[in-house]
């Protein structure tokens, strides 16, 4: 529902916007693949759109405990799927700003990039990877 709502709004903003998921704490990929076929089915019913699919973050016994702790789960040494699957995300996401003309790189992008990568343009840290 909430994703729902938010696609609606960001295509009354700016309806040529391409639109991508990444479904959390997902207990399996068959869960997962069940509720994006749901939200895809009811935003192509409703907005006329399809979403592409970015990722599946599954549920992790840390990360509850990340969360109620105030810090990153990515930042655990401990290499749960969701880590990878965030860091795999975080990848592609990068390569899609990397492709964008320099001056569309806004602010968030800029400070995306320097946190995931540590400030060197273009390196990501091992431990992103």
């Amino acid at each position: 529902t909430d994703a729902y709502a938010v696609a609606r709004a960001l295509l009354k903003r700016t309806p040529d916007r391409g639109m991508g998921v990444i479904l959390n704490r997902i207990k399996s990929l068959e869960e997962g693949e069940e509720a994006f076929s749901r939200l895809s089915g009811v935003m192509d019913r409703f907005l006329g759109r399809r979403p592409r699919l970015l990722g599946v973050l599954r549920e992790a016994p840390g990360i509850r405990r990340s969360v109620s702790e105030g810090r990153p789960f990515v930042s655990q040494g401990r290499q749960y799927r969701s880590i990878r699957a965030v860091r795999s995300i975080a990848d592609e996401l990068l390569s899609a700003l990397d492709s964008r003309p320099r001056f569309s790189q806004d602010g968030f992008s800029r400070r995306l990039r320097s946190y995931l990568t540590d400030g060197e343009k273009g390196t990501t840290p091992g431990r992103y990877r």
